[in-house]
């Protein structure tokens, strides 16, 4: 936190994308058609900040290219999620939020 800077303002201020890792896990299916993978990334912020999304998609090749639009670019990391809904209704045609 930067000198006389409140713990609200450090939490939404920006930071560049340092790193990124893409993850893989497996769903299990309720029904027929058996387990699904699922792919989801760990991003590291410049300020030592992290962010998770387990589940962002189930095309790899989606999710890898959201990690390399992100790649080098600063944002506060709390408009993560802002930022996967706006590219999933990108390119998959779902309304915003």
């Amino acid at each position: 936190m930067e000198k006389g800077e409140s713990p609200a303002q450090q939490t939404t201020r920006s930071a560049a994308v340092v790193g990124t890792e893409l993850r893989k896990s497996v769903w299990e299916s309720a029904g027929e058609g058996g387990p699904a993978n699922v792919w989801g990334f760990r991003i590291l912020f410049s300020d030592g900040r992290e962010a998770v999304l387990p589940d962002f998609c189930d095309r790899e090749e989606d999710a890898r290219r959201f990690l390399e639009r992100l790649a080098g670019r600063d944002f506060p990391p709390e408009y993560l999620a802002d930022l996967a809904d706006d590219y999933l209704g990108e390119i998959y045609g779902l309304p915003m939020t």
